[in-house]
């Protein structure tokens, strides 16, 4: 019996030299988002309004990471829900 364990990444805002066009890419890329889902992600960040992205909670901490690396500013709580 497997679990289906669902993650969120949250994403809080962003830093100085954000990369939004490689962030546009990396959410084509990793969560199979179209370019116009992925471009209303990140024009959403640059607003500086929460996105909460659902993900395989296994992903949730490599795509933390590339995330954060491209100037996401990524919270904390995304919490593992396991049915």
């Amino acid at each position: 019996m497997s679990l289906d364990c669902e993650s969120k990444l949250i994403i809080d805002g962003w830093r100085i030299g954000f990369e939004k066009i490689q962030f546009t890419k990396m959410l084509q890329r990793e969560l199979g988002l179209c370019l116009l889902e992925a471009k209303t992600v990140t024009d959403t960040v640059l607003e500086r309004k929460r996105v909460e992205l659902p993900i395989d909670g296994q992903d949730r901490d490599r795509l933390a990471k590339l995330a954060a690396e491209l100037g996401a500013v990524v919270a904390r709580d995304g919490e593992i829900e396991c049915r």
